[in-house]
């Protein structure tokens, strides 16, 4: 059986409310005469409005002054607009009608905003959920190489000193990836709370830039990082330890996407009064659909189960924690992404407020790409 489309169903309940509304008035009419006419059309508008909205009320309204008119008001089988008392009655009429029509107007968006609540709601503890096997499925990836690292520490005798230096290696990447995403998962929990506090000083955007490249360098081993930093500083009023777990978390996520041999490009410069920190890579692009939700908690979109999907919702509340925002670009699925965060400069940058600063290649790179190792 096929489905009745909506509008012609919402109509179709305005005209058979009005039909009961007047049954239901003729079955009193012996008793009340030619007194209160309009009581059960207003009934019938409730319906109407409730069903189905403004539309099939103004055809609820009409067709009921029209059926009472004729059926219940003198002289019946006509409906006239002769004296004064017929326009004060249709105006009564349509005040009564138009207040019912605008509770149930709001009646309706009340209840759609709660419907889009509690659906976006569901869909959060749903994929949340769905993360917690993600959680220990990522929690536990480590454990496997540092378990064979440290086998091959307890093998000393038998192992060369190369074969020591990749074991300890690996143990201090494997620890510093746990560490990275247990941090995520602990100031994810904080700003839902409203727990997590900034503290901020004036610190040089440079700096930041170093210590995150520096975080970031041995993942990025099969990469060529770019990184271009202007000639003159740049000075924030921030929190070094967070904007920096902010750079970490957005070179980390163009390093997840991005295949080995790609390229990730980092921009620092000052535009406008602002700092722009420019993450752009040539990976795996984000999809039109996919683009708007980046930011969401828990959201991984058409890009696989990588990760626990909260790296960029922490991003995007730690940089608005510090007045400034993100946004993400990508030209399609597999063209590539760019993220671009923008955060106040200090007040006292002088001169260079406003002024876009020149750029030049980092020392990291020497001004070409370059494999990080």
């Amino acid at each position: 059986m096929s489905k009745i489309p909506r509008r012609p169903l919402e109509y179709a309940v305005a005209v058979l409310a009005v039909g009961v509304a007047i049954v239901v008035r003729w079955l009193v009419d012996p008793l009340v005469g030619h007194r209160l006419p309009f009581p059960t059309i207003l009934g019938a508008v409730a319906v109407a409005v409730g069903f189905g909205g403004l539309y099939p009320a103004l055809l609820a309204i009409a067709l009921g002054y029209v059926g009472i008119n004729f059926m219940f008001i003198d002289p019946r089988g006509a409906v006239l607009l002769q004296s004064r008392v017929d326009w004060i009655t249709l105006a009564g009429y349509l005040f009564a009608c138009f207040t019912v029509t605008l509770f149930g107007l709001l009646m309706r968006r009340e209840q759609r905003r709660y419907q889009a609540a509690a659906a976006a709601l569901a869909e959060l503890n749903q994929r949340k959920d769905e993360q917690l096997a993600t959680v220990a499925h990522e929690l536990r990836n480590p454990l496997g190489p540092i378990r064979t690292a440290m086998d091959v520490l307890t093998m000393q005798g038998s192992v060369s000193g190369r074969e020591l230096r990749l074991a300890s290696d690996m143990i201090d990447r494997q620890l510093g990836h746990l560490t990275r995403l247990i941090d995520d998962l602990v100031d994810i929990d904080r700003i839902a709370r409203n727990q997590l506090e900034l503290r901020k000083e004036r610190v040089s955007l440079e700096t930041i830039v170093d210590r995150a490249v520096e975080v970031i360098r041995t993942p990025m081993a099969h990469h060529d990082l770019i990184v271009n930093v202007p000639k003159r500083p740049i000075f924030l009023e921030a929190d070094p330890e967070r904007l920096g777990q902010v750079l970490v978390n957005l070179l980390g996520n163009a390093l997840k996407f991005t295949p080995a041999g790609g390229r990730v490009e980092l921009t620092v410069e000052a535009q406008g009064g602002m700092a722009l920190l420019r993450v752009k890579d040539t990976g795996a692009g984000i999809s039109p659909d996919a683009l708007p939700r980046v930011f969401e908690l828990f959201y991984q979109g058409d890009r696989g189960q990588r990760g626990l999907g909260i790296g960029l919702s922490l991003v995007r509340q730690l940089v608005v924690m510090h007045g400034g925002t993100v946004s993400a670009h990508s030209a399609g699925t597999g063209r590539g992404s760019e993220f671009v965060v923008r955060l106040p400069l200090c007040a006292d940058q002088g001169a260079d407020r406003g002024q876009p600063a020149s750029v030049e290649s980092s020392p990291l790179n020497e001004g070409h790409a370059v494999p990080v190792a």
